[in-house]
């Protein structure tokens, strides 16, 4: 999916546009980190990006950062696969599109994600102590 929206100077343009619109970034970066757990951190890390984050293939930290990323703004990447499906004048972009939306609308998708983000969560430490030890 990544990919799909980065390949395009267009399709990422659309992205782009989204995630800057949105007040939830606002707030919580008002808002501070006090008193909020690691894991409302690291998402509040993660809605600071301005594109959608990729999963490095080594590094588990990163692809624990990138879910978290993702996840902060999963509602505003569905709304630009659905401004990409609309507006689109290729139908491999747009059919591309239609796809990803279909499969984040299922529960499976959502379920697989939010548990693979508490898995690398709790692993996270670990990971970090071993590569400071190295």
């Amino acid at each position: 999916m990544t990919f799909h929206l980065s390949n395009s100077a267009k399709r990422k343009a659309i992205v782009v546009s989204h995630i800057k619109d949105r007040n939830l970034l606002n707030d919580i970066i008002a808002a501070g980190t006090d008193g909020l757990s690691e894991d409302e951190i690291q998402l509040q890390a993660g809605s600071r990006r301005q594109g959608i984050p990729t999963l490095c293939e080594t590094r588990w930290l990163a692809r624990g950062d990138a879910l978290s990323a993702f996840l902060a703004i999963i509602t505003q990447v569905y709304d630009a696969l659905d401004e990409i499906r609309s507006t689109s004048t290729s139908a491999q972009s747009s059919n591309d599109a239609q796809s990803y939306m279909h499969s984040m609308e299922s529960f499976e998708f959502i379920y697989i994600a939010v548990i693979t983000q508490y898995m690398l969560a709790f692993i996270r430490p670990l990971s970090v102590s071993l590569q400071s030890a190295i």
